[in-house]
C-alpha cells in the first residue's frame, strides 16, 4: 500500500537540488524531508511499505549525489520525530549527525518503520496531554533517538 505523500515526496526529491556542503553547515536542513501520516493512513500501511518508500528515497538521493559529485560519499539518515508525528530523513557528508540528543544507530530500517506506525501523535498531540512549560532546570533524564544510517554510495537492493 502507498499513500499520496509518498509519491509527492519522491517527486520533491527528484525536483530539488541536493545540498553538498562538506563543512556540514547547510546539508541537514537543505536535504531534509518530512512525511506526516494520519492515524487512518498509518493503519493501512505495514513496515514493509515504509521501508520500500524510504529505500526508494535513498536511491533517488544517491542518484542525485552521483550526478553532482560522483566520488563524494554521504550518509543517509532516517528517524521518527515522535512529537511532530513525522518520518524525517536527510543526507549529510559526515558524522556526527546533527542531533543534540543521544542517538542509537539502528541497522534495521523496519524498526524505524514500526516506530512511525506506532507513533501516538500522528494526528497531533491532544490538548489535554500538553503540559505548561516550566522554568525549572532540565533533569538529567536523557532521551535516546533511534536513527537508521546508510552509507552513500550504495548498491540498490530489492525489498
Amino acid at each position: 500500500m502507498t499513500i499520496p505523500q509518498f509519491f509527492e515526496m519522491l517527486a520533491e526529491i527528484d525536483a530539488a537540488d541536493i545540498v553538498i556542503d562538506p563543512n556540514g553547515n547547510t546539508e541537514p536542513n537543505g536535504n531534509l524531508c518530512c512525511i506526516s501520516l494520519s492515524r487512518a493512513q498509518a493503519d493501512t500501511l505495514n513496515p514493509e511499505d515504509i521501508t520500500r518508500f524510504v529505500l526508494n528515497a535513498v536511491d533517488r538521493f544517491d542518484a542525485k549525489r552521483r550526478a553532482v559529485a560522483h566520488d563524494h560519499k554521504m550518509l543517509f539518515y532516517c528517524w521518527v520525530d515522535t512529537m511532530a508525528g513525522q518520518l524525517r530523513f536527510s543526507v549529510v557528508s559526515s558524522q556526527p549527525l546533527p542531533f543534540v540528543c543521544d542517538t542509537r544507530v539502528i541497522p534495521d530500517l523496519s524498526v524505524i518503520a514500526r516506530h512511525l506506525l506506532a507513533c501516538p501523535w500522528l494526528d497531533g498531540i491532544p490538548f489535554g496531554e500538553l503540559e505548561p512549560a516550566d522554568d525549572s532546570p532540565a533533569t538529567d533524564e536523557t532521551q535516546t533517538l533511534d536513527v537508521f544510517v546508510l552509507d552513500l554510495p550504495r548498491v540498490p537492493t530489492a525489498v
